[in-house]
C-alpha cells in the first residue's frame, strides 16, 4: 500500500500543478475510485492545509452534492460536520470530478482543431502627437552612429582632424593642426520626422537643419574648396574664406558663396528647390542657366528647368521655421500640411481632392496640434486624427 500511496501522491501533485498527462489522469481517476484508497486519503485529509486548493470544506461539499444529486434524489443539505472524516467521500468526488473534467478537456482539445482564444486586452492610450524638437542622428565615417538627443553634453570623439562635441542641441567641430595630409572623413547629420539641429562645421560656418533633412560633410575642410551635401532644409551662416569657396551640392543643383547668409529649401516633395538670400551674394547654378542673387531674392526652380528669380520675398517667412514659427504669406493647404507632417511627426492623407485654401499668418512651433488644426477649420476645411494620422476634408 505504501508503494500505492507514493503513486497517489505523485500523480495527485501532477494534477494540481497541471502537468499531468492524459494517462497519469487515467490513472489518478482510477486510483480515486478505488475503495482501498480511503486510508490513505484520510491520511492525506488530516495533515493537508486548510486552505490547500480545491480541497476546502465547502467547495468539497458543493462538489459532492453536485455529483450526487438527481431528480429522484432531494439535496444534501449544507451541513458543517463536525468531522474532516465525513468529508472523505467528498473528497473523493471532489477529486474524482475535477480529474474528470480535466481529462475531458484535455482530450476533447487535444483530438479537436484549436480554437483561437480571445483575449480581452486593455484599451490602447490615444498616440500622443508633440511639437519637434532637438534630435538627430550623426552618421561618422566608419559608419558608426551617434543618437544625439540620448547623448550627453561634451566631447563625443575625433573624426580625423576634428574633435567633435555637443552642447545644448548644436553639434561643434573644432579643426586643430595641419590638414594638408589628413584624408577627407565625410560625415552626415540627419534629423528625422520631428526633429531640428545646429551644427558648427570645422571652418565655423554654422547651419540650422529643419525637419526630415540630411546634411554630409567633412570633418575637416583639406582641399582648395570647401563642399556639402545637403537634402531637406537649412539655413546656413557660412564663414568667409575667400580663398576657399563654399558650395552647397543639392538634386541637380549647385550653391556657390564666399560668406553669406541664405536658406535652402529641398525637400523631395516640394514642387521647386529655392534658395533664398539673407545677406552677402550667392550663385546658383540650375543646370540650364545660373543666377547670381542679391539680399531679399529667391532663387526657384526644378534640376534640369530654368531657374527664375523671385524679387522682394517675405525672408521673414522664409526663416521662421529656424525662429520657432511657422509663417505663411498666402500659401496652399498642401504646402502647409507638408510643413506640419515634418514638424508633429504625422502623416496626412486629404479625403478627395485638396481644398482650395490659401492661408496667412503666423503661430508658434510648439502649439498644441489640435490648436493649430482649430485654427484652419475656421477656414471650412475638416480633420480627424486616426493614430498619428491627420485626415484632411473640405467641409465647404
Amino acid at each position: 500500500m505504501e508503494n500505492n500511496n507514493s503513486r497517489f501522491e505523485y500523480l495527485l501533485a501532477r494534477f494540481r500543478e497541471g502537468s499531468a498527462s492524459l494517462d497519469e489522469l487515467d490513472e489518478l481517476l482510477k486510483m480515486v475510485e478505488n475503495p482501498a484508497l480511503t486510508d490513505e486519503l484520510r491520511s492525506m485529509w488530516e495533515h493537508m492545509p486548510a486552505d490547500a486548493h480545491h480541497f476546502d470544506n465547502a467547495t468539497s461539499r458543493k462538489i459532492l452534492s453536485s455529483v450526487l444529486q438527481d431528480e429522484s434524489q432531494p439535496a444534501i443539505p449544507m451541513i458543517q460536520p463536525k468531522s474532516k472524516r465525513f468529508l472523505i467521500p467528498a473528497i473523493a468526488a471532489s477529486i474524482a470530478l475535477f480529474i474528470a473534467a480535466t481529462w475531458a478537456f484535455v482530450h476533447y482539445t487535444s483530438s479537436k482543431p484549436s480554437m483561437p482564444i480571445v483575449v480581452n486586452e486593455p484599451k490602447q492610450q490615444p498616440v500622443q502627437i508633440v511639437p519637434g524638437n532637438n534630435k538627430a542622428i550623426l552618421q561618422l565615417s566608419g559608419g558608426r552612429t551617434i543618437l544625439l538627443d540620448s547623448t550627453a553634453d561634451g566631447s563625443l570623439i575625433k573624426e580625423g582632424d576634428a574633435r567633435i562635441s555637443k552642447k545644448d542641441g548644436q553639434i561643434v567641430y573644432q579643426q586643430s593642426g595641419n590638414t594638408a595630409m589628413e584624408e577627407d572623413r565625410y560625415n552626415t547629420l540627419i534629423t528625422p520626422k520631428g526633429g531640428q539641429y545646429q551644427l558648427v562645421l570645422s571652418d565655423g560656418t554654422k547651419v540650422w537643419m529643419n525637419a526630415a533633412s540630411s546634411l554630409k560633410y567633412p570633418s575637416s575642410f583639406t582641399g582648395s574648396t570647401r563642399e556639402v551635401e545637403l537634402t531637406g532644409e537649412a539655413y546656413f551662416e557660412v564663414a568667409k574664406n575667400p580663398g576657399k569657396p563654399f558650395h552647397v551640392q543639392l538634386n541637380g543643383m549647385e550653391i556657390e558663396v564666399l560668406g553669406t547668409h541664405f536658406n535652402v529649401n529641398a525637400y523631395d516633395n516640394e514642387e521647386t528647390i529655392n534658395t533664398t538670400l539673407l545677406e552677402g551674394a550667392v550663385k546658383v547654378n540650375g543646370g540650364l542657366n545660373d543666377v547670381q542673387l542679391k539680399p531679399g531674392q529667391q532663387a526657384s526652380g526644378q534640376p534640369g528647368k530654368p531657374l527664375r528669380v523671385l524679387n522682394n520675398v517675405d525672408v521673414d517667412g522664409v526663416v521662421a521655421w529656424k525662429n520657432g514659427y511657422f509663417q505663411f504669406d498666402q500659401a496652399g493647404l498642401d504646402v502647409l500640411m507638408r510643413q506640419i507632417e515634418r514638424w508633429y511627426d504625422v502623416t496626412v492623407k486629404f479625403e478627395g481632392k485638396v481644398p482650395n485654401r490659401l492661408f496667412g499668418g503666423k503661430i508658434s512651433r510648439n502649439s498644441n496640434i489640435n490648436d493649430v488644426l482649430r485654427i484652419l477649420e475656421l477656414t471650412k476645411v475638416g480633420f480627424r486624427i486616426e493614430g498619428k494620422t491627420i485626415i484632411v476634408t473640405d467641409k465647404s
